[in-house]
Parts: C-alpha cells; sequence; structure tokens
C-alpha cells in the first residue's frame, strides 16, 4: 500500500489529495530490477552530462524532468481516448533519467561512446534506440511509463535548446 501513495495516479482526483506524488513518483520503484536498471542509466547519463554542466543543473534537470514526464503521463491518460478510462500508477526514475540523457544528447550528438558488447556509437545512436523501443512498446504495455519517457526525453531536448540561449528553465527549482 505504500506505493500507492507515493505513486503518480492517472486519476486527476488522486493528485488533489496527494499532490506530492508529481515528484515522489521519481524515488521510488516497484522492484529491485527496476532501481538497478535506473541507477545503472543515471550513473551512465549523469557522467556524461557533468561533462558539460554542474551538478546543480543536474539535481534541477532531474527534478523538473519529473514533474514534466508526470504532466506528460497525466496529460496522456486524460486526452488519449484509448487511455481515458484506464486508472493506473506511475512510479520510477525513469523519466528523470531520460531527461539527463536527452540533454545530453542535445548538447553533444556526435559525442563518441564505447560500449562492451557494440563497439563506438554515437550518443545519438544510442538515444533514438531508447525512442523507438518506448514508441513501439508504447501500445503494447505499461503505456504511461513509455509516455512519461517520451516527455522526459522531450524535455531534456527543450532544456538544451532553452540553455544554448541563455535561459535555464530549471533555474527556478534551484
Amino acid at each position: 500500500n505504500f506505493l500507492y501513495y507515493i505513486s503518480l495516479s492517472s486519476n486527476l482526483v488522486a493528485l488533489l489529495w496527494k499532490p506530492w506524488s508529481v515528484i515522489s513518483y521519481a524515488f521510488f520503484h516497484s522492484d529491485i530490477f527496476h532501481i538497478l536498471f535506473n541507477l545503472l542509466m543515471l550513473n551512465f547519463a549523469g557522467r556524461l552530462f557533468l561533462t558539460f554542466f554542474t551538478q546543480k543543473q543536474l539535481l534541477s534537470l532531474y527534478f523538473v524532468g519529473a514533474i514534466f514526464a508526470g504532466f506528460v503521463y497525466l496529460l496522456g491518460y486524460q486526452f488519449l481516448p484509448s487511455l481515458s478510462n484506464a486508472n493506473t500508477s506511475l512510479i520510477g526514475a525513469s523519466a528523470s533519467v531520460m531527461a539527463i540523457l536527452f540533454a545530453t544528447v542535445a548538447y553533444a550528438p556526435f559525442m563518441e561512446i564505447r560500449l562492451l558488447i557494440f563497439g563506438q556509437l554515437k550518443l545519438w545512436h544510442i538515444a533514438l534506440v531508447l525512442v523507438i523501443i518506448d514508441l513501439v512498446q508504447l501500445p503494447m504495455s505499461n503505456t504511461g511509463g513509455h509516455l512519461s519517457h517520451l516527455g522526459g526525453a522531450v524535455f531534456g531536448y527543450i532544456y538544451i535548446q532553452q540553455l544554448k540561449k541563455g535561459r535555464d528553465i530549471c533555474a527556478w527549482f534551484s
């Protein structure tokens, strides 16, 4: 029952009595493999992000990316006809991690990464594969999770585009 109180519900009425869930969902996970995968991805994406930006920017992007992705999730469940009657919950750091990864991709898309099995890849190749996976799985299962991943990815991209124009849209958080 604990997860119910900290997860983000697709039901807007539930959001009214547990508004903290817009952020709390990004700090809890449903099982050990869920948190392990997100920690590995956060380590990977966070180290790349910190090559170019500060820890303060990383933290504020994590939080604001979670909020943005949470609203993408909520909007999807309110306005997409196939989802409008569903009542589900969102939990996990994946959307925030996607925001961090895609911010780095938007800033340095041609950065080369050496992966153990695949060898040298450009960072945008990794991002493209992740987006394709989310788009393909969107109608199959965990639709809310995939919506939030895509929301996090979009926010990471927007963040960097605004930062290049001299506007840090996450500065209000820090």
